[in-house]
């Protein structure tokens, strides 16, 4: 039977002759990872979605953040596991929510289901048919708006088995035709490729790949039928360490820091300013520091790198130091630059009233500076008013003995975390 194209767009086109409107599919609206689909633009319901990953990755912890924020919303979400038991599901759940209302958690609870009688994937299509899309069928009352398959790998499916795989997109299309969205979560291989044949990713709507590395997960788009898909350009992510949810990282661009510290001479503050931010996808980072000895400045790098949750192995750096007078570089400047650096990474910025003083070698020892520098310093806060506003200087604690002043607190540091913690109290 012959239909026409205007009985296909229906009711797509309004009565005015050729205003057809955009948005031929019903966005699925997620409110606490609204990120993932404005990252799609349109995440569509009745879409089927491949997302891949390596282990450690977090493509299941992605699956079920995206299942919690559709049923907190009161939205039923069929989570079909593979790999892993019922109980580790409901851990994941758990930890994801950690910090949210009683209710919210109630709510979550009451609106997703977990398979435990897992169905071949020979019976996956008469199992969706049976128990989804039937009026008898156990799911069929709770209008799901998804089906997360966690994973498409855990039936044992080789590459080859395309029969197999036949059957699981057979089953896909069921769940679409019904307009429930379908996320399958898929392996790699070695290669960093999808596992599977290419037909799954040619069959699907959407295709994701979450990646890992040493600072943040990146989310790239290779496929998507409903929006723009741009493999080169991926979202970064954060993961955050307690609850382990996946959220934007704010270190997708940098932001400058800036830490005082006083070389002596002169009647000058010294700035140091540094910026870190991922490096391009593919590459490694790079130290951009003009003047300065790489070699010190790698070396600080490597100290604040072995502090508690920061991961600098993949980032650019770059760092710019005002030297008074032309002079050479000075190490009783590491204090301030490791400051610099960490200000930028945790993206916290450094009051300008804050003064830093002394080496870092490569135990974290923040080191005494010169006498001669200590005396030119209490001159300076004696009479120049560039140093008026100084009300807080950070130095071992050799050094600051000799700077009690009024108006003054002196911050004794024996290593680089007590100046840390000093600075930025809630990173504790």
């Amino acid at each position: 039977m012959n239909v026409s194209l205007a009985t296909l767009l229906q009711p797509s086109i309004s009565p005015v002759l050729g205003d057809i409107k955009q948005s031929f599919q019903s966005k699925i609206e997620l409110t606490d990872v609204g990120w993932f689909s404005d990252f799609l633009e349109t995440f569509a319901e009745g879409g089927s979605y491949l997302l891949g990953g390596a282990p450690g990755s977090r493509k299941s912890g992605l699956a079920t953040q995206i299942a919690l924020d559709l049923a907190r919303n009161q939205h039923s979400v069929l989570i079909i596991p593979t790999e892993e038991p019922a109980a580790r599901i409901a851990e994941r759940c758990t930890r994801l929510m950690t910090g949210w209302e009683t209710d919210v958690v109630k709510t979550c609870s009451a609106n997703i289901c977990v398979e435990q009688q897992i169905p071949d994937i020979e019976q996956l299509p008469g199992y969706i048919g049976r128990q989804i899309l039937s009026p008898g069928g156990p799911y069929h009352s709770r209008n799901l708006k998804m089906v997360i398959l966690d994973s498409v790998q855990g039936w044992g499916l080789p590459a080859s088995a395309s029969r197999r795989y036949e059957r699981l997109l057979e089953g896909v299309r069921l769940l679409s035709s019904a307009n429930i969205t379908t996320l399958l979560v898929n392996h790699v291989t070695k290669r960093n490729e999808l596992a599977g044949p290419r037909t799954l990713e040619h069959a699907v709507d959407g295709v994701l790949l979450l990646r890992k590395t040493p600072s943040a997960r990146l989310l790239f788009c290779s496929k998507n039928r409903f929006g723009p898909a741009d493999p080169r350009n991926p979202m970064v992510l954060a993961l955050d360490p307690i609850t382990l949810r996946l959220n934007p990282s704010p270190l997708a661009r940098a932001v400058i820091a800036t830490a005082n510290t006083y070389l002596g001479g002169s009647n000058h503050l010294t700035e140091v300013q540094a910026a870190i931010a991922l490096s391009d996808i593919g590459c490694w980072g790079r130290v951009m520091a003009p003047g300065l000895p790489k070699a010190e400045v790698q070396q600080l790098i490597d100290c604040i790198a072995q502090l508690p949750d920061v991961e600098v192995n993949d980032m650019d750096f770059s760092v710019h130091c005002r030297l008074p007078g032309r002079r050479q570089y000075d190490r009783s400047v590491g204090l301030a630059l490791a400051m610099a650096l960490l200000g930028s990474y945790q993206q916290k910025p450094i009051p300008a009233s804050y003064l830093f003083l002394g080496e870092v070698d490569l135990a974290r020892n923040v080191r005494p500076v010169s006498n001669s520098l200590m005396n030119d310093l209490i001159n300076q806060l004696n009479e120049e008013l560039e140093f008026a506003d100084i009300n807080r200087i950070f130095a071992h604690p050799q050094t600051t003995i000799c700077l009690q002043r009024e108006g003054i607190e002196v911050v004794p540091c024996l290593k680089l975390e007590q100046a840390v913690y000093a600075c930025w109290s809630d990173l504790r």
